[in-house]
């Protein structure tokens, strides 16, 4: 007994003697380095003795500080206490950027301006971890928030962030993303764009979406939510009717029949879909799977269109094509009847289609990519 209660009290005392997590606070840095209300200096200085010092935290102030050149960020967290503004003026510039980062959270923070407000990544294999939460991304002249190719195995969490008026919002990579909880908003001088371009595995769930369409014909302007590369999941994204709303999703992501399969996808499950006188998915390659599912407000607009740029020939040469391509339509319905090249009756389950010989659904001038 008297050996435990000693062995209880010398572990005590390490407790209790253990110092805090130390982390840097950016206001000092502010007082020393700014000048002319210009602090980029103050924060490159802050994380340049964060890696120095091997900290792991950096703590923004409330306040509103101005940067003109591109921030190498460091450490664990970066967090803003009282929803401090970061503002880039040169749209051609990066805010925060980091090529080796692994594992990072930041939050608490509002970006306005620049080409992309968090640009990060890292060529790795097995690890990385990114979560980015509570912040208010606004009027970036690129993606918002991109994340280099190449950060394959890094698990990215974005969550609670609002979007405003950027160019574009995401760019994703990582084996395993998802952006939740988040209101979004596109610029009307997105042309020929996506709000995000996946080409990893992306998961989207309770997304409200505020489409701002650009001037002019959607099919000379093309503005749509996701172009898919990889493998997207939508829940509850609400691809919002403003302006009659656009296309939730082109998918230039082709099935894959190599052993260990690795299945290419689309799903839509209990989204709201606006997108007037447009599709629902505009294929310009057939995925492995399709699904649609518990979607409501398609109204006057199809389920899917097939551009003609399509190459049919390893659809018609696989031998059992349902055992790699399934397109599913369950409890939702457009107005308007779908188009579908004949080769894909086997694997469609979708009562609203019309078949037809050849390459699919001819597009109108201005349409073709």
């Amino acid at each position: 007994m008297k050996r435990f209660l000693l062995l209880l009290f010398l572990f005590s005392g390490m407790f209790l003697s253990a110092k805090p997590i130390e982390e840097i606070d950016l206001k000092s840095y502010v007082a020393k380095y700014s000048k002319n209300g210009d602090d980029t200096e103050a924060f490159k200085k802050a994380f340049a003795d964060m890696q120095k010092r091997n900290l792991r935290f950096l703590r923004i102030p409330p306040g509103f500080y101005n940067v003109s050149d591109t921030i190498n960020i460091s450490g664990w967290e970066i967090r803003g206490d009282g929803y401090p503004v970061i503002s880039m003026k040169n749209p051609n510039k990066d805010i925060f950027t980091s090529k080796g980062v692994w594992k990072i959270r930041i939050s608490g923070i509002s970006f306005q301006g620049g080409k992309s407000q968090i640009a990060i990544g890292n060529n790795n294999t097995d690890r990385g971890h990114f979560q980015i939460e509570n912040c208010l991304f606004q009027n970036a002249s690129d993606f918002a928030v991109k994340i280099f190719k190449k950060t394959n195995s890094t698990h990215v969490i974005i969550d609670k962030c609002t979007f405003y008026n950027n160019m574009q919002a995401l760019h994703a990579v990582s084996d395993l993303t998802k952006i939740a909880n988040c209101w979004l908003t596109t610029s009307p001088k997105m042309v020929d764009k996506a709000v995000i371009v996946n080409y990893g595995c992306l998961t989207a769930e309770h997304i409200l979406g505020v489409p701002l369409p650009p001037a002019g014909k959607r099919a000379v302007t093309k503005p749509r939510w996701i172009d898919n590369y990889g493998s997207v999941t939508c829940r509850d994204f609400r691809f919002g009717g403003e302006g009659a709303g656009f296309t939730p999703v082109y998918n230039y992501a082709m099935f894959d029949s190599t052993y260990p399969i690795i299945p290419n996808k689309v799903i839509l499950d209990n989204c709201q879909v606006y997108c007037a006188g447009q599709e629902v998915i505009r294929f310009y390659e057939i995925p492995n799977r399709v699904k649609i599912n518990d979607c409501v407000g398609m109204v006057d607009t199809k389920m899917f269109t097939f551009e003609p740029t399509i190459n049919w020939t390893p659809v018609q040469k696989r031998p059992n094509l349902t055992n790699v391509i399934k397109i599913v339509v369950e409890n939702s319905g457009a107005t308007f009847k779908t188009k579908a090249p004949s080769y894909l009756k086997p694997v469609i389950r979708y009562d609203l289609i019309e078949y037809i010989p050849g390459k699919g659904q001819p597009v109108k001038k201005g349409n073709k990519k």
